[in-house]
């Protein structure tokens, strides 16, 4: 069955941290080291293209407590666009074991003031055909779980860095 853009979930998240806009960028702009910032996940690799290009490809996975070395949790997903002037990326997931079809998703980071120092505002949001045996709230709340995660993550390594 085909969805059109009415059948398709979108949610949308944002956390403010600490650090400007300038200190936050580089994180979410390395594509390939989003595992360096989400626990849950054990590992995130290239797989084809040049790293910070649109088209290149990572594979993230969680093999957490699988013995036999087998993914519990994957996905491939693609960098669609960059602009590290208004620092925002969107990629697609192009095969998972999650369930997600038609996933496309947009991080931006937004300063909150005119200085540098005013902090800033992580925005996420995505589009995602209905999961089977999720709901759209239940989606919605682990993605705020997850950015959240990510922005701890970002303010413990900008205080290391201090």
């Amino acid at each position: 069955m085909d969805h059109d853009q009415k059948t398709k979930w979108e949610c949308h998240a944002s956390v403010e941290l600490v650090p400007g806009a300038d200190q936050v960028w580089p994180f979410i702009a390395d594509f390939f080291g989003i595992h360096k910032l989400l626990p849950t996940l054990d590992i995130c690799y290239q797989v084809e293209g040049i790293v910070g290009e649109p088209g290149c490809v990572r594979y993230c996975a969680r093999y957490t407590g699988v013995s036999d070395n087998e993914a519990v949790k994957w996905a491939t997903e693609k960098l669609l666009s960059i602009d590290n002037a208004q620092r925002s990326l969107s990629y697609k997931i192009i095969a998972n074991n999650l369930g997600y079809e038609s996933y496309m998703a947009t991080m931006k980071v937004v300063p909150r003031g005119s200085s540098n120092k005013d902090g800033c505002t992580i925005e996420w949001s995505f589009v995602v055909e209905p999961v089977e045996g999720r709901t759209k709230e239940d989606m919605a709340s682990h993605q705020d779980y997850i950015l959240k995660t990510i922005a701890k993550s970002i303010e413990e390594a900008h205080q290391d860095d201090q």
